[in-house]
């Protein structure tokens, strides 16, 4: 219900819908890889942004000055969002909170499991009635070693 919800774009801000700020975000999410994480895939909807990476190898970031701990995925997506919500803002001349605090996350446990996500990821622009085919949407990302 809640995938259904973001699929349709009917609330929230659509500010990913500018394709300056659908750049920005692809930009960010290539910049992490590989310090960060191994990139699969991406879709970038007006919405909202779905990732599909691999983590097994990252190890977790060393422990700021202030004590908070992150875990390697919550700093990848910290520094993804902070720079992508800053360089997206200036785009559309606004200030304030561009992305939700949360995330939602998941552990993708077989080979079965990783290919019904990928197929979700990549055909969530199609689902959502905005491309016949997933490789026509500009802001899919599919890893070339996956085709």
């Amino acid at each position: 219900m809640y995938d259904a919800a973001l699929e349709k774009a009917e609330h929230g801000p659509t500010w990913l819908a500018d394709v300056r700020c659908a750049k920005i975000v692809a930009d960010e999410i290539h910049a992490l890889e590989p310090e960060h994480y191994q990139l699969h895939a991406f879709c970038i909807m007006s919405n909202h942004a779905h990732l599909l990476i691999d983590q097994q190898d990252i190890p977790e970031p060393p422990r700021p000055a202030s004590g908070q701990h992150f875990s390697a995925l919550s700093n990848a997506l910290r520094l993804l969002k902070g720079h992508s919500a800053r360089y997206c803002n200036l785009a559309l001349g606004r200030a304030g909170k561009f992305w939700q605090d949360e995330s939602y996350d998941h552990i993708v446990r077989s080979e079965k499991e990783f290919q019904r996500i990928l197929f979700y990821l990549i055909n969530n622009p199609v689902k959502a009635g905005l491309a016949t085919d997933w490789q026509d949407w500009p802001h899919t990302f599919v890893n070339p070693n996956l085709l």
